[in-house]
């Protein structure tokens, strides 16, 4: 077992006004009219740990996450794990007694998850202490009631769930026919996974 530790849209909208064309003169007058959008969302603003999370693809190596810690100054463990296959799981977090992997103290946090034999992404977990929710990106591998073998499969991608619910989300289906309810809430992207977190954080 090794334990290390270390510190470590806006979418531009162009708004066309509507063309009129006025058949009454030669050479055709188009007059144009700018339109503004008055109910346009304001940006969402993420902290370090959520954009870390948002940093986080399929394709992220261990040393990708090396990089996004060192850049974002955060604190982190990192420790092997049994299992089939074994693995390696990064604990990110803000303070140190956050990021250990035991007996932690209460905060928000990321932990990160790669196969051991290959380096592939496993998935990885973004809590969030206020909201007491999650928001997870799922390749592949045991992680609670989600068991896939081989990456890219039918449950990979971005949820939203709150720790214990196993109601009101998705079911998943094993290869052996047998189902199970759960908690867990599929989402597009992992900036609306962010979101749904970050929303019930403001409740």
């Amino acid at each position: 077992m090794i334990e290390t530790q270390a510190k470590t849209e806006t979418t531009s909208e162009k708004n066309q006004g509507n063309t009129k064309e006025n058949t009454k003169v030669a050479p055709k007058t188009v007059i144009k009219e700018k339109t503004h959008n008055k109910d346009k969302k304001p940006e969402v603003e993420y902290d370090k740990l959520q954009k870390v999370f948002l940093a986080v693809s399929f394709d992220t190596t261990e040393n990708d996450i090396q990089q996004l810690i060192k850049e974002n100054d955060l604190k982190y463990t990192v420790k092997e794990y049994n299992g089939t296959p074994k693995s390696n799981v990064y604990k990110i977090a803000y303070e140190d007694g956050v990021a250990v992997q035991s007996y932690a103290d209460s905060g928000d946090d990321l932990e990160v998850t790669f196969n051991q034999d290959d380096g592939t992404l496993m998935f990885a977990e973004y809590y969030n202490d206020k909201s007491f929710s999650d928001a997870i990106l799922y390749n592949y591998g045991t992680y609670w009631e989600f068991s896939e073998k081989k990456p890219d499969n039918k449950y990979s991608g971005y949820y939203y769930h709150v720790p214990g619910d196993n109601e009101g989300g998705m079911t998943i289906t094993y290869d052996n026919g047998n189902s199970v309810k759960t908690g867990y809430h599929k989402m597009a992207s992992g900036k609306k996974a962010i979101q749904k977190v970050i929303g019930k954080a403001k409740k």
